[in-house]
């Protein structure tokens, strides 16, 4: 078993990292896609608020998309498709559920993620 647990260990070593490049990732695509947003429809807001806006929602999405996958990877002690697969169905209806108590800012990243999966 103490072989099982060493392995394990070693496939969660960085996971910190692994999920502040996901969120900062998540930033830097939402602020362009709110940029582009902005461009084709005026009535959003302007550029820099629909950016912003967009960036923190994306960051906050795939952030958390990255932290369930994380949990999986501890849980399964390797690193696999199916941990990708759980974290996308899992983070997606997580923000689906929101979109359907009201949160309707949270539709195109629900699908964005659970698209990723």
């Amino acid at each position: 078993m103490a072989s099982r647990r060493g392995s394990c260990i070693d496939e969660i070593v960085g996971w910190e990292g692994r999920a502040a490049r996901k969120a900062a990732a998540g930033a830097v695509l939402g602020a362009f896609a709110g940029m582009v947003a902005c461009a084709f429809r005026p009535s959003l807001g302007t550029a820099g608020s629909a950016a912003m806006y967009t960036a923190a929602s994306s960051a906050v999405a795939l952030g958390a998309y990255s932290c369930t996958q994380e949990a999986f990877r501890a849980l399964t002690c390797q690193d696999s498709p199916m941990n990708s697969l759980f974290a996308g169905g899992i983070t997606g209806n997580s923000l689906r559920i929101l979109l359907i108590l009201g949160n309707t800012q949270y539709a195109a990243i629900a699908l964005l993620v659970a698209s990723h999966a």
